[in-house]
């Protein structure tokens, strides 16, 4: 994405990222593809649909 920025890199290689996105359904499918090596920290509302959307997948 354009909008991508690095905030930190860790020194295990870990990063954590930033991005600007007009509506958050840009980013699901994204976050969605790197399961399980990503983590969501923020906004909660998008930590919340994609925890829904994983617990949905579990359950079919």
């Amino acid at each position: 994405m354009n909008s991508q920025k690095i905030i930190e890199e860790k020194k295990n290689g870990d990063l954590i990222l930033s991005f600007m996105v007009t509506q958050i359904v840009e980013i699901e499918d994204m976050i969605l593809k790197w399961i399980p090596y990503i983590r969501v920290v923020s906004p909660l509302s998008l930590k919340d649909t994609i925890k829904d959307r994983l617990l949905s997948y579990i359950k079919t």
